[in-house]
């Protein structure tokens, strides 16, 4: 054997039994079995070839279900690993490169590697943020519920406004610039569908300027606050069922309600139109205008970096803001190509907000976006000046949103009643599935032992229910801690221990003391509705 081999042997030695290992580099495949001497059947291997010579002769050659060879030049490659890197098994996941692969594919491993990261990032911060947020999205999800049937449809509003141009106004630093122009030149705006933020509302109100709709997707009280002022502006409000439920509740305006998924759940709501997101708000504006049929879609205030050293617009800026701090910071390109003041985070934003600008270019070959901000640059969003943008000749007119829509009905206290059946009949099979543990535990026999799938039945029709997708935060959160304090078993060990049934009690003993845990908490929120 090889001492690239054995170098590979020895890395993979204590993979667990289910690890998702990825290699960059084939080689002819010299590896192959030394690398399913140290694997299991439950675990999966992707090599990633970056010689398309190679890739070609040996592509549907490997006679292994657990292994698949896949292009770097695959023009589905980020799909490709974003099926294989998410929020469930971004922990789990194992990288190698065969021999000197990463100098001799220098620039493909770049490739590669910076592709990873983008997507470790991303399960990071939307695990993170699922974390921090899942009471109070419960609570709005429940509350809001209540303000539907006093909303429209969003989906009736579909290319109501097919090819009329649409300014998005976001609150970055470049707004105070771009507010000025679009200030200057009043008399054109009538032309355009102008959406608005939580931040940006106010400012452009105070400038004289009358947004289309607002959008307000977050789900804390701040939202609130930074709209309270405004209520009475009789702007139409676009909210999701996570968004902030005094919101909803309070707004003295026409509300339209679009689904980011929970809501599909509901029987008549079911074929309601998944608006997208991306992290902030701005992504759910550039769907909504996506949706509406808008064509140009123009961003404003849209940096995605500290443009002069700045976090927000001053017209924008609000006393959560943190003050710009450079040791945080990291180096992106500006509009110009020169380097500008970014984040992590803003950075991770900009790239949900690329890879929507893609997918729509693929889906209408006629659609075009305007950058007319000065920070970060925007793939598939040329920059151009926003006083160029406002005098060209649109020939659509837009159709007032306020002045149609569908409304809706649904049966409030019914949901709320199949939420609450579906948590605290898990909370019976749960209790059933530990005693099951318990006897095997005490005596085993064929009778208990032949009882044991009732325990992964009750785990299997939890997390398969549709009432589910309200919890998704405290779900998501919880896969992750099981995963790391429960299943750590060794691919090595897995032949024998995911044949010990004493074993597998113990490890579901516990997994369901947890999850009878989390479904207290739970109840606590829902039983207040």
């Amino acid at each position: 054997m090889k001492s690239e081999q054995l170098e590979l042997k020895e890395n993979l030695k204590d993979i667990r039994f289910d690890e998702i290992i990825i290699m960059f580099g084939f080689n002819k495949g010299e590896y192959l079995e030394c690398l399913k001497e140290s694997i299991c059947e439950k675990n999966k291997v992707y090599i990633i070839e970056p010689n398309d010579n190679e890739y070609e002769q040996y592509k549907g050659k490997i006679n292994d279900k657990s292994i698949s060879l896949i292009s770097i030049n695959d023009e589905n490659l980020d799909f490709i690993l974003s099926e294989i890197i998410n929020s469930k098994t971004f922990l789990n996941f194992n990288v190698q490169i065969y021999e000197n692969y990463d100098v001799l594919y220098e620039e493909e491993w770049i490739k590669l590697k910076t592709l990873i990261d983008s997507l470790y990032n991303k399960c990071s911060v939307y695990l993170s943020t699922m974390e921090t947020f899942k009471k109070i999205t419960l609570e709005n999800i429940l509350s809001n519920l209540n303000e539907i049937n006093y909303s429209y449809k969003f989906d009736s509003y579909i290319n109501v406004n097919k090819n009329v141009p649409c300014i998005i106004v976001s609150a970055g630093p470049s707004l105070d610039e771009n507010l000025e122009v679009m200030v200057e030149n009043k008399d054109k705006l009538d032309k355009f569908f102008i959406i608005a933020g939580n931040r940006t509302l106010k400012p452009l109100l105070e400038n004289g300027i009358k947004p289309d709709v607002v959008i307000s997707v977050d789900p804390q009280d701040i939202t609130y606050d930074m709209l309270k002022d405004d209520f009475y502006a009789n702007v139409p409000l676009i909210y999701c069922e996570k968004s902030n439920c005094k919101l909803v509740r309070d707004y003295e305006g026409k509300t339209i309600v679009v689904s980011q998924g929970a809501l599909n759940s509901i029987e008549n709501l079911k074929d309601m139109i998944v608006c997208m997101s991306g992290g902030s708000v701005a992504h759910t504006c550039t769907d909504i205008a996506f949706l509406l049929g808008c064509n140009p879609i123009v961003f404003v205030g849209q940096d995605f970096a500290y443009t002069n050293e700045k976090n927000h617009a001053l017209v924008a800026r609000n006393k959560i803001d943190s003050e710009f701090n450079k040791e945080e910071c990291i180096i992106i390109k500006d509009i110009n190509g020169k380097d500008i003041y970014s984040c992590d985070i803003l950075n991770l934003y900009k790239e949900n907000l690329e890879n929507m600008l893609k997918l729509y270019t693929q889906l209408n070959k006629d659609i075009e976006f305007k950058n007319a901000s000065y920070g970060a640059n925007i793939d598939y969003a040329k920059h151009e000046e926003l006083s160029n943008i406002l005098n060209y000749n649109y020939k659509e007119k837009k159709v007032n949103i306020d002045d149609i829509g569908e409304n809706i009905s649904i049966n409030t206290e019914e949901i709320i009643i199949s939420i609450n059946k579906y948590l605290n009949e898990t909370k019976n099979n749960i209790k059933k599935s530990k005693e099951i543990c318990e006897n095997i535990l005490r005596q085993p026999n064929q009778d208990n032992i032949m009882q044991f799938g009732l325990v992964l039945k009750c785990i299997d029709d939890f997390m398969k229910n549709e009432n589910n997708i309200y919890i998704e935060g405290y779900i998501s959160s919880f896969l992750v801690y099981i995963k790391e304090k429960l299943f750590s078993m060794k691919s090595s060990e897995y032949d024998k221990l995911s044949k010990d049934i004493i074993y597998q009690c113990k490890i579901f003993r516990e997994y369901m003391n947890d999850l009878d845990e989390l479904l207290s908490e739970i109840l606590e929120v829902v039983e207040k509705f």
